[in-house]
């Protein structure tokens, strides 16, 4: 038994766009849950030790 061709069209859009959700989905928390880390950058108060090295901040 065959599936006629508008819903196997149908079957095969909602099988892909769930996979790119879901990917898209997972791929995210990984960045914001799974390694938080990685995106800590090393700005001029963090330079040196105890950022020693840097300037004076102005106010």
């Amino acid at each position: 038994m065959s599936v006629p061709e508008p819903y196997r069209l149908l079957l095969y859009l909602v099988g892909t766009l769930a996979f790119v959700g879901l990917n898209a989905a997972y791929l995210v928390w990984v960045e914001r849950k799974g390694r938080p880390g990685f995106s800590v950058g090393r700005g001029p108060r963090r330079w040196g030790r105890r950022g020693c090295c840097s300037r004076s901040p102005t106010r």
